[in-house]
């Protein structure tokens, strides 16, 4: 299995069909146009791929926010969706983490904050894999600057859809 970064806008329209149909696969309801409008909100995909066949992807966008008197470089996460026959491979993950590291060395970034919106206890198993710190975190509660922070992304990115009190969209 391997997994290779894109930028979203250099896809062959062949990537976007399959990646459609495997999202299609997963998840009810999601119209084509809702599934294109979505991805062309993101600026990469990373396609897990083995034999030339589609098994997985992960779309992510990173920009810069201002906050207060602060530039804050952001990650966000969209549309992920792995196929049963690429589960408990790790190379979405390590793609994923191979992708962010390189953008961020392009980019010049030290410091990102990554928003993640997490649908399901599978996805969220992967946190502590990867990092020491990150929160919602079960026995650990959230610095308040770090709330604070983290609200306010979720507010900007998902405006009403997202719960302040639950921190949920």
């Amino acid at each position: 299995m391997d997994s290779k970064l894109y930028r979203v806008d250099a896809l062959a329209a062949s990537q976007g069909e399959a990646m459609i149909t495997l999202f299609q696969r997963h998840f009810e309801g999601v119209t084509r146009e809702q599934f294109h409008h979505d991805l062309d909100q993101k600026g990469w995909a990373i396609l897990l791929e083995s034999g030339g066949e589609l098994h997985g992807f992960t779309t992510l966008d990173i920009y810069d926010v201002e906050q207060g008197r602060e530039t804050v470089s952001v990650v966000l996460s969209g549309e992920t969706v792995v196929d049963d026959v690429a589960r408990g491979s790790m190379a979405l993950p390590s793609g994923w983490i191979g992708a962010v590291n390189h953008l961020r060395r392009e980019l010049g970034e030290d410091r990102l904050w990554w928003l993640f919106p997490v649908s399901g206890y599978r996805t969220y198993r992967i946190l502590p894999v990867f990092w020491k710190s990150f929160w919602p975190r079960a026995g650990e509660s959230m610095p308040r600057e770090a709330r604070d922070r983290l609200v306010a992304l979720a507010e900007d990115e998902f405006g009403d859809q997202f719960d302040r009190k639950a921190g949920v969209v």
